[in-house]
Formats: C-alpha cells, sequence, structure tokens
C-alpha cells in the first residue's frame, strides 16, 4: 500500500467518521465513531509526511519548506473551522 493510497483511504474513513458523527444518538456511537477516526488517523499519520518528503527527494529544505506549509494550512483549516461553528451554532 503506496502513501498515496493510504491518505487517500485514511481521509475516505474521516469522511464516514464525521457522517457518523452526524447520527451519534448513543455512548455505544460514540465510540464506533472514535473507531473509525483512529482508523483514519493511522492511515495518515505518517503518510503525508512520507509522501511529501518522497516528493521533494533529498532536498531538505524544501521538504521542510513544503511540510511547514502543510502544517500552517491545516492549523488554519481547524481554526477556520472553529470558527464558522462558532457562527453556525447558535442556528
Amino acid at each position: 500500500l503506496g502513501n498515496k493510497s493510504a491518505i487517500v483511504i485514511g481521509y475516505i474513513f474521516g469522511l464516514f467518521s464525521l457522517a457518523f458523527a452526524l447520527s451519534v444518538k448513543s455512548p455505544t456511537s460514540v465510540f464506533i465513531f472514535y473507531g473509525l477516526f483512529a482508523i483514519s488517523d493511522s492511515f495518515i499519520s505518517g503518510s503525508e509526511q512520507a509522501y511529501l518528503y518522497s516528493k521533494t527527494g533529498s532536498k531538505n529544505e524544501e521538504y521542510r519548506k513544503q511540510y511547514g506549509s502543510l502544517l500552517g494550512l491545516q492549523s488554519l483549516a481547524f481554526a477556520a473551522s472553529a470558527a464558522i461553528s462558532a457562527v453556525i451554532l447558535p442556528y
């Protein structure tokens, strides 16, 4: 299983876990949600970094720059989703 495939599978499981979270009605459902989320995270965990490293090759400075951008964009997306949730929540 290649890095790219693992990333795709991880995000698919992540999508399923978030869709399942919308229908959580019992403690058992919460455990299932977190189980799916854990599977998603385990597929994505090192694959993004390994895929990025394989694409940049031995250019260490380029890898650090790209990985820093990846982490920054992930943090920005998390902050934006929290702000959007705060606006939507009252409705």
